[in-house]
């Protein structure tokens, strides 16, 4: 992978990699090719691995970028608040604004779609880098539960909802019947009820044990 790149290059970087996620979003990343996004962003062939060693880099770090601004996004919005229900619903409500605003959609369509076309490598790399950002948010999402839920637990109840919060990609409507403010207070009400039917499984179960 290219590490180093000069100051003058970092522009230019950015304008390929907003490029490449509107060109995979619309296209495809197999149907997408090196010529496609060359001329899309005014450049020779050759000149794109200047900037990126590879095909499969540039999608790398399409991915994370968009996780980046989406993460972003989160942090900024839960250090604004100052107790545990206002940092989780701060949480979904920014969350799914990121998903959806023009500047990461494409982006996070990319990493919905386009995930497998990783080889093995990059694949560990943008599944490790996703899931540093995820632990930050399951951490919110403790702050609400009883201390007697297990880490795995949080994770697959937020797997399960934010993995259906990245599907809103695919259906969501603006000018649908529901505003994004509603749309993200369903999706926390959904991994919280998941939350208490949990926590009505263990008393009962520890009332069998009784």
């Amino acid at each position: 992978m290219v590490e180093a790149e000069t100051p003058e290059l970092v522009p230019q970087r950015e304008v390929i990699l907003r490029t490449a996620a509107r060109l995979f979003r619309e296209k495809g990343y197999e149907r997408t090719t090196v010529r496609d996004l060359a001329n899309a962003v005014g450049l020779q062939s050759g000149s794109l691995f200047h900037h990126f060693a590879t095909k499969t880099e540039i999608l790398a770090e399409v991915m994370k970028r968009g996780l980046d601004l989406a993460s972003e996004q989160v942090a900024d919005a839960i250090a604004a608040e100052s107790t545990p229900d206002a940092r989780l619903k701060a949480m979904f409500r920014s969350y799914l604004k990121a998903l959806l605003s023009p500047e990461c959609r494409d982006y996070m369509t990319v990493l919905l779609y386009d995930f497998r076309s990783l080889p093995p490598d990059l694949a560990r790399e943008v599944h490790g880098y996703r899931t540093t950002q995820e632990n930050r948010w399951r951490a919110v999402l403790r702050e609400s539960l009883s201390d007697d839920w297990s880490d795995a637990e949080i994770r697959l109840v937020s797997q399960f909802v934010f993995g259906a919060m990245c599907w809103s990609l695919q259906w969501y409507n603006p000018s649908g019947t529901a505003t994004l403010d509603e749309l993200a207070e369903q999706f926390m009400q959904m991994a919280m009820s998941a939350c208490r039917v949990n926590d009505c499984t263990r008393e009962e179960a520890a009332k069998d044990r009784t």
